[in-house]
């Protein structure tokens, strides 16, 4: 099980989504999963995506397009890591982003706040 799971919406920008793949391929920080959701039909983006052989990388297409939110729960709910992460197609990480993030959100955890590693129940649901 991955200590990250990455969670990448996305439907028509295929160059802007493949920025957001590499930004998370190359963190510094390789226990982690990248689960790029494909809101509808979208062959660009699928075509855009083949060519990257890289066992952490899952790509998954929605059958209809359900928009932006349920593609995010669908990612979450298919999700196996420890931590979960959003990360839309238009943005970027820097390379320690999820080193630095588990790292504060892991001192936040022994400090009484309610972040906590582990699958919350509504996670455990089948994804839609």
């Amino acid at each position: 099980m991955p200590t990250v799971s990455v969670v990448v919406p996305t439907f028509g920008r295929s160059e802007l989504v493949l920025r957001a793949v590499r930004s998370v391929l190359a963190q510094t920080m390789a226990d982690l999963e990248l689960l790029v959701v494909i809101d509808g039909e979208d062959g660009a983006t699928l075509a855009a995506l083949e060519p990257i052989k890289e066992p952490r990388l899952r790509v998954f297409s929605n059958p209809a397009q359900l928009g932006a939110a349920r593609t995010r729960d669908r990612g979450a709910a298919l999700s196996t890591g420890d931590w979960l992460a959003f990360l839309d197609d238009d943005d970027e990480w820097l390379p320690q982003q999820a080193r630095k993030t588990t790292g504060t959100c892991r001192k936040s955890s022994g400090s009484g706040d309610d972040h906590v590693p582990g699958r919350h129940p509504a996670l455990q649901r089948s994804a839609a």
